[in-house]
């Protein structure tokens, strides 16, 4: 009998602390601990196709320099402008796109949902894992993960300018992976997300769906795509894709910060409002940045600005 009791404690304290190190690992966010290098190139290999833009920038003539100059004036803008523009407008469905990152999560709290009035916000959960999500923050938490990264000050940023907030997980559920599986594998992961979107849709309401950046490219079947080709005239036009990055994720991004610098276009976080309207020569002088501007309409670059230490 002693023996069946001391064994059955074994099991108990090892189950407990495996659930503890699972939830550890699913729920603690890791601080990030590696030094970047610096100056304007985290990528080294982007300084040719800078230098090379600007090089023949400098071989066009005065009136095509001012041509080109001025439409990267009035495409290239401040955030600040951008929320400005974008609360003013027909807008009212945002698939804005990220990367997961803490320093996204950090620009998203401190600039767009303390300032953008949102109804809805739709995350990258199922509704199982957004109850998780919801338990945590009315817990207290400072920090509650979401693929890796901090979501929780988004969320409280975003109720605190929009207290009526819907918060929203469209994420494909367990049940609807095994029925697309069921039927040969016929249907993707984003068709179930969109179908998600659809039942919440209520038309007047602002949604911002917030997920990984290639859900919301306009591109094959992803999300964004998906929901823009089925949507309702009247929908599609108040749609909108935003990409959100740091300027050191990608090269092509730091060649086009060096060269908006050289050419005296000095931009600290901004954005690009609309890339159809961009010149034509970006698009020749900067391929890979001309494929991400391809895939979304609107670019919003940011610098990270790590927290200052009290050493």
């Amino acid at each position: 009998m002693k023996h069946a009791i001391g064994l059955a404690s074994v099991v108990i304290v090892v189950t407990l602390a495996f659930l503890a190190a699972r939830w550890i690992e699913e729920n603690y966010v890791p601080r990030p601990t590696v030094e970047l290098p610096s100056g304007p190139f985290h990528n080294p290999g982007y300084r040719h196709t800078a230098e090379n833009a600007f090089r023949r920038f400098s071989r066009l003539a005065a009136t095509e320099q001012a041509v080109l100059r001025g439409n990267l004036e009035e495409n290239i803008i401040s955030v600040s402008s951008w929320l400005d523009k974008l609360r003013k407008s027909k807008i009212r469905v945002l698939c804005l796109g990220e990367d997961h990152e803490e320093s996204t999560r950090s620009f998203l709290t401190r600039t767009i949902f303390s300032e953008l009035q949102v109804d809805e916000l739709l995350l990258e959960v199922t509704p199982h894992q957004l109850g998780r999500i919801t338990q945590e923050l009315r817990w207290g938490r400072e920090r509650v993960a979401l693929l890796g990264a901090n979501i929780a000050n988004v969320i409280r940023a975003a109720r605190n300018r929009s207290p009526d907030m819907e918060l929203i997980g469209i994420e494909e559920t367990k049940s609807q992976r095994i029925a697309r599986r069921k039927h040969g594998s016929r249907g993707t992961r984003d068709e179930s997300i969109q179908n998600n979107f659809w039942r919440h849709f209520r038309y007047g309401r602002r949604y911002v769906i917030l997920f990984g950046a290639l859900h919301c490219m306009d591109r094959d079947e992803w999300l964004y795509s998906r929901t823009r080709r089925l949507a309702p005239a009247r929908v599609v036009d108040e749609m909108v894709n935003v990409r959100v990055l740091e300027r050191h994720q990608e090269g092509s991004i730091e060649a086009l910060v060096y060269f908006l610098g050289k050419i005296g276009i000095d931009r600290d976080d901004f954005v690009v409002i609309d890339s159809q309207a961009v010149h034509p020569l970006i698009y020749e002088w900067f391929e890979l940045l001309g494929v991400l501007l391809k895939d979304f309409t609107v670019l919003v670059v940011f610098q990270d600005r790590p927290a200052m230490s009290n050493g």
